[in-house]
């Protein structure tokens, strides 16, 4: 994140604290769809708390043939998990396009945490 280095100019009146830390939380589950896997559906990862300074806490993944997927070196903090089928997926089954699983899950340093889904009709 800091590749350049961090310049900080003028007068502070506020206290600036840097956190550097090795502990990334992971998360990984299994997306269902009727008892079955769902195989290739997207899964996203994004904070509750929205930071545009901040892409590197937005993560995408794609289920595998089980409905598996794994997200890893997440920064600690809550976050919603969406999982929904791409655009050209749902262009063959237009049905698939009101499929969605969704929750929200809070992750802490070092935290390994499994989760499932099941996708259902959107609202």
């Amino acid at each position: 994140m800091l590749q350049h280095g961090l310049k900080i100019e003028g007068a502070a009146s506020h206290k600036l604290e840097v956190q550097i830390s090795h502990t990334a939380a992971h998360l990984e589950g299994t997306v269902m769809l009727d008892d079955k896997p769902a195989i290739g559906v997207r899964v996203k990862l994004s904070p509750v708390q929205e930071n545009p300074n901040r892409e590197d806490l937005f993560k995408t993944v794609i289920a595998d043939q089980n409905g598996h997927f794994i997200i890893t070196s997440i920064v600690p903090g809550t976050y919603k998990v969406q999982a929904n089928f791409s655009e050209d997926e749902t262009k063959e089954d237009p049905e698939l396009s009101r499929k969605i699983a969704e929750t929200t899950v809070h992750l802490e340093e070092k935290e390994a945490k499994t989760i499932n889904l099941e996708m259902k009709e959107e609202n």
